[in-house]
């Protein structure tokens, strides 16, 4: 995170705004437990939502991508977790530009197209890690938009 973060209006400190992080992802590990299963599952989605807003310069970075006609070459991972093959060569300038026009973005939606694309793009590498067919159904349907599939 680049700094503070805000929580309904409020301002969180980075070491606060950590905190809450390694909270929720430890709530994500431990489970459900014995108690209220669905009471675990609907935390379980503000966390991931928690996850999300701390990895937002990230996502505006391959949003601004997206817009700026920069395709990623989409890589693979191998055991080690890391995303071999779909890197970009990018000067910091660069990054920062799309970085910013990617935040923009989430204030000033951009057409439906490059939505659709920006979304497969952000799905493609999350789908490969979780191992869930289904995202990467949503991942290559909404690529097949852009292509005129349905």
């Amino acid at each position: 995170m680049a700094g503070p973060s805000k929580t309904k209006g409020k301002e969180v400190s980075r070491p606060e705004a950590r905190r809450r992080l390694h909270e929720a992802v430890d709530r994500i590990l431990d489970g459900p437990g014995d108690g209220d299963p669905d009471l675990w599952v609907r935390q379980v989605l503000v966390d991931i939502g928690l996850v999300v807003r701390a990895a937002a310069p990230a996502l505006d970075y391959e949003v601004g991508c997206v817009i700026y006609g920069v395709d990623r070459p989409r890589g693979h991972f191998p055991l080690n977790l890391s995303w071999k093959g779909a890197g970009i060569n990018v000067s910091s300038q660069q990054a920062s530009q799309w970085t910013a026009s990617g935040g923009a973005a989430r204030g000033d939606l951009p057409p439906l197209e490059i939505q659709q694309q920006a979304l497969a793009v952000l799905l493609h590498p999350v789908a490969e890690i979780s191992c869930h067919r289904w995202l990467h159904d949503l991942a290559n349907a909404l690529d097949a938009l852009r292509f005129g599939g349905r």
